[in-house]
């Protein structure tokens, strides 16, 4: 039987169990539009967004409940796969080709994407879309630009991402990448990086002029 994750505006509904822990609910009692579902620590979570006039004072807020003691650990596990994972990427350009990388570990291992990766806490999204292409490429940035955001999910991690796409210009096309990190990284026509890229990078992507109409 399923379990619910249902929050609203910062406030999670939730139940006491038969040993006195904060859970969550096997039954809600008011109207959800359901966003996904996920199996946390062997139990099939629901997650979902409550449908209210009013703001429920008398829910527990997240931020609270992460830290309660009282909190399950189901409980404390749902809201940590509720929270977005700010993650930059990169449209790095040099003299009209687009560079792209295929990680050799983590959600994007065996797939051609852009450079980049998460954002550290509390650092700038610009300054990590700098660190990151650097670390992976070694190379140098100018003009980085924000042109768009996505949100988008992997199958092998059970939050949310929130993209940050940046453009950017290498000062050189001279690429160093660390082996542990990355297993390949080439130049490629622009056309032939669309079909190939996955995840973040095809989403960036659809929001630059001339991949519009590809995405």
């Amino acid at each position: 039987m399923p379990l619910y994750y249902v929050e609203h505006d910062g406030r999670v509904l939730t139940r006491r169990d038969d040993a006195g822990q904060i859970t969550l609910p096997s039954e809600i009692p008011v109207a959800y539009e359901e966003v996904t579902r996920r199996t946390l620590r062997e139990t099939e979570v629901i997650f979902g967004h409550a449908q209210l006039k009013e703001h429920p004072r008398d829910w527990p807020l997240k931020d609270d409940l992460a830290h309660d003691p009282d909190a399950s650990p189901l409980l404390r596990a749902a809201i940590n796969a509720s929270l977005f994972r700010p993650v930059v990427g990169v449209v790095v350009w040099y003299e009209g080709d687009m560079l792209l990388v295929e990680p050799a570990r983590g959600v994007a291992q065996g797939r051609w994407t852009l450079p980049g990766g998460f954002v550290n806490f509390f650092e700038d999204p610009e300054d990590a879309a700098h660190r990151e292409v650097f670390e992976e490429t070694g190379l140098e940035l100018e003009d980085l630009r924000l042109v768009g955001t996505v949100t988008y999910t992997h199958s092998r991690s059970p939050y949310p991402i929130l993209g940050l796409g940046y453009t950017a210009h290498a000062t050189s096309n001279d690429v160093t990448a660390p082996e542990d990190e990355i297993a390949r990284v080439a130049w490629f026509d622009p056309k032939e990086a669309f079909e190939d890229a996955g995840g973040i990078a095809r989403a960036v992507l659809g929001h630059l002029e001339g991949f519009d109409d590809m995405a």
